[in-house]
């Protein structure tokens, strides 16, 4: 499939997604990336790259609303590995492993969210959590 295509599937699935018809949403993700991930699609311009971290970041944050937390992660990490620069997706995989009691994870990752992007409130927020609940399990005695 042609850029322009992938673009529009891209679109389409951003659309379903604020229409809040997630599954077709999700759908429209998978098909998305891995018609963009083909071999012959190798040579992807700047934009489709980032269009497909999005992609993955998108898709993992509809699967971390199903509660699929490992298949979310992958997404994460896929999505980070295309643009290292995407502090939303550093931010979203570590609110799952905050929420799986994986505070070290959490923390490089709310860091690593920081660093791109100094202003990210929520981060700043993860962080602080993510360190008081890691120091609070460290305390507990029982």
């Amino acid at each position: 499939m042609e850029e322009d295509g992938l673009r529009h599937l891209f679109d389409q699935a951003k659309f379903e997604e604020s229409k809040g018809d997630r599954g077709q949403a999700l759908e429209m993700y998978s098909n998305f990336i891995d018609l963009t991930c083909r071999d012959d699609q190798i040579n992807l311009s700047k934009s489709m790259k980032q269009r497909l971290a999005l992609a993955y970041n998108n898709r993992g944050f509809l699967r971390y609303l199903r509660v699929d937390f490992d298949e979310a992660i992958e997404d994460y990490t896929a999505s980070v590995s295309l643009d290292p620069d995407l502090s939303v997706a550093y931010y979203n995989r570590g609110t799952i492993h905050y929420r799986l009691g994986r505070f070290d994870d959490a923390i490089a990752d709310m860091k690593a969210a920081l660093m791109l992007n100094p202003e990210f409130t929520d981060a700043r927020t993860g962080l602080e959590r993510s360190m008081a609940d890691k120091q609070e399990k460290l305390e507990r005695t029982w």
